[in-house]
C-alpha cells in the first residue's frame, strides 16, 4: 500500500520535527511548504561581524535528547557555554548569581524556593508534552500565579534570562508557558552548580541545526501558502493546497504555521473559527547589542523584594 502523500506548513522546528519523524517512520512523500527564504521559525540566528547572535533559541543541555541526537547524526558542532550574565542600566556586567542576592535575602529565596518545588511536586504533569488538562491557575499570568503560590522571588530572578530567550514578559505570557523551562532550570539550580557545565550553544548559531535537517527533507522555502481546502474522494480524505502559485494535491497535511496566520488560508470550519478567535498574541522585540564580553547576556530588571508598580 501507497504511504500517503503528507504536507507540512511551516518549516520552524517543529515543522521540520514532524517532516523529519515522518521520513523516519518511512513516509516518502513529505513536502514542506516555507513562506520564508530560510528555515527555523523562530530560531534565528544573526550574524554580525562574524558572529552569531541569537534571537531565539540559545541553549541546549545533555537533558534535551532529541536536539542533541540531530546534532550528533548532522555532525553539527556544539561548544561549551556560560550562563547568562545580566548588564545594569548602565551598562555593566552583573553575575546573575550576586545580582539574585542583592535583590533577595538568603531566607525569602529559600522560602520561595520550596513554594515553587512544592508546586511542581503537587503538579508533575508540568514536566510532560502539552497543555491541556491543568489547573485554572495556570492559565493566569505568572506574575499572578506566582503570588498566589508564594513564589514571586523565583520568577523574578528568573525573569531576564526567561524573557532574553524569547518567553515574553511574566505579566503577560499564560504561567503554564514559563513553569516548563522554569521547573528545568529550577533543577539545575539544585544540582549544586547551577547552570554552569551544563550548556551548550552551536558554532554557526542555533538555526545551523534546523538548516542541517532541513537539507535532508523535501522543503521549499520562499513558497507560502496561500489556499488550503479540505475535502472527501470516496472514501479518501484530500487536501488542495496552494503554495508559490501552484497546486498540489495531499492526503494529510500538517499545519505547523502560526495560527493567527494560518486562519488566512484555512478553510476553517465554525468550530475552528471560534478557536482560532481566541488567539492572543504579544509584540516582542528582540534589540541586539555588541560588546567585549563573550557569551549571552540579558538586560536586567531594577526588582526589589517589594514589587513595583509595573
Amino acid at each position: 500500500m501507497a504511504k500517503p502523500k503528507i504536507a507540512v506548513i511551516g518549516a520552524g522546528a517543529s515543522g521540520l520535527t514532524a517532516a523529519y519523524q515522518l521520513k523516519e517512520r518511512g513516509y516518502d512523500q513529505v513536502v514542506v511548504f516555507e513562506a520564508d527564504d530560510v528555515v527555523g521559525g523562530k530560531v534565528r540566528t544573526h550574524f554580525h561581524e562574524g558572529r552569531p547572535y541569537e534571537l531565539g533559541a540559545v541553549w541546549v543541555t545533555k537533558d534535551y535528547r532529541f536536539i542533541n541526537g540531530l546534532a550528533d547524526k548532522f555532525g553539527v558542532p556544539r561548544f561549551s557555554a556560560k550562563p547568562m550574565d545580566l548588564i545594569d542600566h548602565k551598562g555593566a556586567f552583573i553575575k546573575t548569581p550576586l545580582h539574585i542576592l542583592g535583590q533577595y535575602n538568603p531566607m525569602t529565596l529559600a522560602r520561595a524556593g520550596l513554594n515553587f518545588w512544592m508546586t511542581i511536586r503537587r503538579h508533575p504533569q508540568i514536566r510532560n508534552c502539552g497543555f491541556h488538562g491543568f489547573h485554572s491557575d495556570f492559565y493566569l499570568n505568572l506574575d499572578e500565579l506566582s503570588r498566589k503560590y508564594g513564589f514571586t522571588p523565583i520568577t523574578e530572578t528568573m525573569a531576564p534570562t526567561m524573557s532574553a530567550c524569547g518567553y515574553g514578559y511574566y505579566e503577560e505570557v499564560p504561567a503554564l508557558y514559563w513553569m516548563k523551562l522554569m521547573s528545568i532550570l529550577f533543577d539545575f539550580g539544585l544540582r549544586g552548580a547551577g547552570l554552569f557545565g551544563q550548556l551548550r550553544s552551536f558554532e554557526g548559531g542555533f538555526q545551523s541545526l534546523w538548516s542541517a535537517v532541513a537539507k535532508e527533507l523535501d522543503v521549499r522555502t520562499g513558497t507560502g501558502v496561500t489556499q488550503m481546502r479540505r475535502y472527501r474522494e470516496g472514501n479518501c480524505e484530500k487536501v488542495d493546497i496552494t503554495a508559490g502559485g501552484e497546486q498540489h494535491t495531499f492526503d494529510k497535511v500538517i499545519v505547523s504555521a502560526p495560527l493567527n496566520t494560518a486562519r488566512d488560508f484555512m478553510d476553517l470550519a465554525d468550530e475552528e473559527h471560534d478557536l482560532f478567535d481566541r488567539i492572543r498574541t504579544y509584540k516582542y522585540i528582540v534589540t541586539l547589542a555588541s560588546s567585549d564580553q563573550k557569551g549571552h547576556a540579558a538586560f536586567c530588571r531594577n526588582v526589589t523584594p517589594q514589587r513595583l508598580g509595573h
